[in-house]
């Protein structure tokens, strides 16, 4: 309710997989953010990653943003999909890797958009958001989810029993992550760093709200 009108974003996207009921079902778990903020826009969960649920997730971000400035993610065709039917005037390329027994060998950058890859790394450096074609800012916030979140370790026990449950940990650690936990780049919390929220909140408030 109160994650809305995030003005100017810089969208990534991602998707992590996990289990429930210990390597039984496979669930994917998919993330939207502005890399400027550090905003968390959308958490979504399936068991595919089909065509309908890149729409939720899109659906949801659009509800939340403001004339985004540029946008990347992976190499998912769904993504290049969307963003050209949702934001097509929004700079957007995607930048590929591939890996060969869990290491990097390659990174490749396509352009998905009448935008050329130039176009989408001149509105990264102008953002601060470094250099070239990068995912660092939602691969940063999937690193966090695992650090944060035993279930979604790589090689754990933790595996939530019931997707329903995986789903509302999510959600509050989504709350927790944008209006309670102070960033340390931008000394204040995401909500606060995107104008919709005056300043950071305990986690007791976040508890304590009614709904």
């Amino acid at each position: 309710r109160r994650l809305k009108d995030v003005q100017n974003p810089f969208l990534q996207f991602d998707e992590l997989y996990t289990f429930i009921v210990c390597r039984a079902f496979r669930i994917y778990v998919w993330t939207a953010m502005d890399a400027v903020t550090k905003t968390w826009l959308v958490v979504h969960i399936s068991i595919e990653r089909t065509t309908d649920e890149a729409k939720t997730v899109f659906k949801a971000v659009g509800s939340r943003v403001v004339k985004p400035v540029g946008a990347s993610s992976d190499g998912l065709q769904e993504y290049a999909s969307l963003m050209q039917a949702r934001f097509p005037e929004v700079p957007y390329a995607q930048i590929i890797k591939t890996y060969e027994n869990h290491r990097l060998v390659s990174v490749e950058k396509k352009q998905v958009s009448k935008h050329t890859v130039a176009e989408v790394e001149f509105v990264i450096t102008k953002l601060g958001l470094g250099s070239e074609l990068n995912t660092s800012a939602i691969e940063r916030l999937n690193a966090t989810l695992r650090c944060f979140l035993a279930c979604l370790n790589r090689k754990s026990l933790k595996f939530s029993k019931h997707a329903g449950h995986l789903e509302a940990l999510l959600y509050l650690f989504q709350v927790y992550y944008n209006f309670c936990l102070v960033q340390r780049g931008l000394r204040t919390t995401p909500a606060v760093a995107a104008g919709v929220c005056r300043r950071p909140v305990s986690l007791r408030e976040v508890l304590m709200e009614r709904v």
